[in-house]
């Protein structure tokens, strides 16, 4: 039987040779879509660290000097430096780098030139309220609202930054109010403890009772407290009202 043999024209191949053409680009604009979408987390999967370039200490502009880098919620700030020639009690001028710190505010600090040792010192109204080593700095750490001044000093032992540099900063720090009372349910003869975080000076603090005494509110560090006394002529059992007023709300 004679065998036949069929061979399409190019016309009829022309149609299969598009089609696997756009298959083909579909596929790649759809494997660069992915890589755009999931490269942080391939970069992090091959070990690649897309913070470094973020974190990388920022040059300081005086000349000689190594600069502190402060990021302060994902932002760089940078610090400059004070050679140490004496020891001096005085607090350094923090006023050229203020920083806003707010309730969920995360700092780290990195050396530009990695000091041999290193030291943190953090103020509070010529007190001090936190030091030791600490590169890392989160809400928890501070005692409240109010402005402090963070002061790092380095160590080099040897090298062209041998000595001590001094860096220093301001944190005005701004946490949102926290009112704490010390019972909901307090029988007569008991006194009643009302207390206030992170008032503002500008924020007043009042209460509103039945119980036929008006407070007043008085000031213990951050705090703002006031004892309201439950007299035996109040009546046992008896739902009484207090209601509390911060800056007018």
């Amino acid at each position: 039987m004679k065998q036949e043999h069929y061979r399409s024209s190019y016309k009829e191949r022309k149609p299969f040779s598009r089609l696997y053409l756009l298959r083909a680009v579909l596929l790649v604009l759809f494997a660069v879509l992915i890589l755009l979408i999931y490269k942080d987390r391939i970069g992090s999967f091959f070990g690649a660290d897309s913070s470094a370039q973020a974190s990388k200490p920022l040059k300081s502009s005086k000349k000689g000097i190594p600069a502190l880098t402060v990021n302060l919620d994902g932002k760089n700030y940078w610090v400059e430096g004070t050679k140490v020639l004496s020891v001096s009690s005085a607090l350094p001028d923090a006023s050229q780098q203020r920083l806003d710190f707010f309730k969920n505010s995360s700092l780290d600090i990195s050396f530009e030139d990695q000091p041999d040792s290193y030291n943190m010192m953090l103020y509070k109204e010529n007190s001090v309220v936190l030091s030791g080593q600490k590169l890392h700095l989160a809400a928890d750490d501070l005692t409240g609202d109010g402005e402090y001044i963070c002061v790092y000093e380095g160590t080099w032992k040897s090298g062209k930054n041998k000595g001590k540099i001094s860096y220093s900063f301001t944190l005005a720090v701004d946490f949102p109010y926290e009112l704490a009372i010390s019972s909901s349910e307090t029988d007569p003869g008991e006194l009643l403890v009302i207390c206030a975080l992170n008032l503002n000076a500008d924020e007043s603090l009042e209460v509103e009772t039945d119980l036929d005494y008006k407070p007043n509110a008085f000031q213990y560090g951050n705090k703002r407290i006031i004892l309201l006394p439950v007299s035996y002529y109040n009546e046992p059992g008896k739902v009484y009202q207090v209601r509390v007023n911060i800056g007018g709300e």
